[in-house]
Order: C-alpha cells, then sequence, then structure tokens
C-alpha cells in the first residue's frame, strides 16, 4: 500500500495518524471499493480529515460537501453524481441517508468529532479481539 503524504490533523500524533489511516484503509479495501471511485464527505472535522487521507491512501476520489449550502444543496449533489461511499456526522444520518439510498450510494456511515460513528465501529470489527 502506498504511503499518505504527512499532513498533521489537529488532535492526532503522528503515530495515531498512521494507525488510524491504516484502520479506515482497510474499511474502504473490505467494501470492494476501486480505486478511482467517489467517496463523499459531509464533514470537516478532524475525523474526516483522517477518514479522508485513508481513501486518498486507497486511490479514491475523494468529494467534500459542506453544510453551507444546507441540505438540499447536499442532497443535489448527491444526486447529481452519486459516490459509492457517504460519510457524514451521525446528527446527518437520518436526512442524509435517504437521499443517498434514493440516488443509488452503496453505503452511509457516521463518524462523529469525537472519534466515534458507524465507519470506526466497522473498523473496529475488522480488526477483532
Amino acid at each position: 500500500m502506498p504511503e499518505a503524504p504527512h499532513i498533521p490533523v489537529d488532535g492526532y500524533s503522528d503515530a495515531d495518524l498512521g494507525a488510524a489511516t491504516a484502520m479506515l484503509a482497510d474499511v474502504f479495501a473490505s467494501l470492494a471499493l476501486v480505486p478511482g471511485e467517489t467517496v463523499a464527505f459531509v464533514d470537516a472535522s478532524a475525523e474526516a480529515q483522517v477518514a479522508d487521507r485513508a481513501a486518498r491512501l486507497v486511490g479514491l476520489r475523494v468529494v467534500r460537501l459542506g453544510h453551507a449550502g444546507g441540505r438540499e444543496a447536499i442532497a443535489a449533489s448527491i444526486g447529481a453524481d452519486p459516490p459509492r461511499l457517504v460519510v457524514c456526522r451521525p446528527g446527518d444520518f437520518t436526512w442524509l441517508s435517504k437521499a443517498a439510498f434514493r440516488a443509488g450510494v452503496g453505503w452511509v456511515f457516521t463518524l462523529g468529532t469525537d472519534r466515534t460513528g458507524s465507519l470506526l465501529e466497522r473498523a473496529m470489527r475488522l480488526r477483532g479481539p
């Protein structure tokens, strides 16, 4: 696996950043995502930056969708060019997953700013006990 470029992420030591990036890269690989496919992040937290780094590490195309335009703009962006996977804040899951699944998105995961969410839960299951 190629090495991710070193970009500091607030709240993560270099060792933690490397481990978190590898763990999330394993999740993306387990979903059989193909290099060049699109993943969308609807957040700009440090945790989302780590997931972004992991996605790029495995060759995925990353799209960042901000909240500035509101829910309608996010849903329209996803509907116009559906990514294979969307990562959002836990509080956005209900409305965003409906829009994403209507558009044909394969997976919607959550990622909280406190290092929680379904994306990390899946990563922990892959790592085992």
